[in-house]
């Protein structure tokens, strides 16, 4: 009977620990498909994100852009001679900041690709023109080089501060800088002829007009003054706007000192005078208030390119020089009476200005009128040359008062040249 009890408690033992090994089982079986759906899951997560990354460079494509910059080994010697060095250090970190490395490129030879001799880099501002991105790398400006054989390779330069700026941002800086540069060459070649205006004014002789020839000068001299500035003014919004409104009274200022060098002219070219020695006389006076007249047609025309440059083409030539067709036609009116004044002048007098004589009057008539009878040349006496002079300068043409700035100057594509270093404008004339 005993042994019979020691059977069922062994029997009992292995069903208990086959049903343990059965749940064992089973919550292993459930904890390797939860893992699995885990897997699953997560991989369709991912793939999810990776479709939606694919996706961010075509985007970054579509809107970063790039400054189109590229190597030169050969620069013509007329584009040489015209190279003018940026030197201002304002412009000089936003052509830094635009396009990193350009001047260090053409100093160190970088990406120079096996190119032999000095290779400069060319660096084009688009004005108003769409850029096109960098495909390999994101907010970068991409260049090509190239040489005899034709495009060898490309060259990437990333703007620093504009890494994730789009491609209108990056256009909006590139315009912005050129039109500095722009604006910067012009302001200096009107500070030159400013300079030539100002030396043209001090040279007229004015022992009777010197209140008047000072008003002139102190024209001339804020004038200058305006283009002289010109790196501070052109990129602070806020003087260039107030020079704007300074030029303005400028140039209605000029204007009316122009009208009265006119009426003095007229006033002085009425009538015939009594004898040739009064004749040179109001010449003389005359030529005063000629040269005055034409410094305040250079000046004007000087103050409508300044506002022009100032507006950065934003409103036209013709706008910024509305003035200037009312003061010209004044001046050719004035010219007029003026050369009808000395074609009656040279009439009366029997002047000869080829050959520097006119006919002799008076006293000096009578004494010569006999060996005139039997020769000529006795009935005429030579005059001072500067006379003559005197008299083609106040009968010339009036081209000289046509000097304007083209239209669209600011809607030129703008060349930046990195030379030994350095980085040069070359202008588009």
């Amino acid at each position: 009977m005993p042994v019979l009890q020691k059977d069922y408690s062994s029997y009992l033992f292995c069903i208990i620990i086959f049903l343990l090994l059965i749940i064992v089982f089973l919550l292993i079986l459930a904890l390797k498909r939860k893992t699995s759906q885990s897997e699953m899951y997560g991989s369709a997560i991912q793939n999810k994100a990776d479709e939606n990354n694919s996706i961010e460079p075509v985007k970054s494509e579509e809107v970063m852009a790039y400054v189109p910059v590229e190597p030169i080994l050969y620069l013509p010697e007329c584009d040489e001679k015209r190279l003018v060095e940026i030197s201002d250090k304002e412009v000089l970190s936003r052509l830094d900041n635009l396009i990193p490395g350009l001047a260090r490129a053409s100093a160190t030879g970088i990406v120079n690709a096996g190119l032999s001799g000095e290779t400069l880099y060319r660096a084009i501002l688009p004005q108003g023109e769409h850029l096109t991105a960098s495909k390999s790398m994101e907010g970068a400006v991409r260049g090509v080089y190239h040489n005899q054989n034709g495009i060898n390779g490309d060259v990437n330069f990333v703007a620093k501060d504009l890494a994730k700026a789009n491609a209108v941002n990056l256009m909006n800086v590139a315009m912005s800088v050129a039109s500095v540069v722009v604006g910067q060459y012009y302001m200096t070649k009107i500070n030159q002829e400013m300079g030539k205006i100002s030396e043209s004014i001090d040279n007229i002789a004015s022992f009777q007009e010197t209140e008047y020839k000072s008003k002139v000068m102190t024209l001339a001299n804020q004038v200058a003054k305006v283009s002289a500035y010109k790196a501070e003014i052109l990129n602070n919004d806020e003087l260039r706007k107030n020079e704007l409104i300074h030029l303005d009274k400028l140039e209605d200022e000029c204007a009316q000192l122009l009208t009265q060098a006119n009426m003095m002219i007229l006033n002085c070219a009425d009538g015939i005078a009594k004898d040739f020695e009064t004749y040179e006389s109001i010449m003389l006076y005359i030529q005063m208030w000629v040269g005055f007249q034409q410094a305040l047609m250079s000046i004007i025309n000087e103050i409508a390119n300044m506002k022009y440059l100032l507006h950065k083409g934003s409103v036209s030539r013709k706008q910024c020089s509305a003035l200037l067709p009312n003061c010209e036609r004044q001046v050719v009116e004035v010219q007029k009476a003026l050369n009808k004044w000395h074609e009656e002048s040279v009439a009366a007098f029997g002047i000869d200005i080829s050959s520097g004589q006119r006919l002799r009057t008076g006293v000096d008539k009578v004494i010569h009128w006999l060996p005139g009878l039997f020769n000529d040349d006795f009935n005429f006496k030579s005059f001072d040359p500067e006379t003559a002079e005197m008299i083609d300068t106040q009968t010339a043409n009036t081209e000289w008062l046509r000097h304007p700035l083209k239209e669209g100057l600011f809607n030129e594509d703008v060349q930046i040249i990195s030379k030994g270093g350095k980085l040069f404008y070359l202008p588009s004339e």
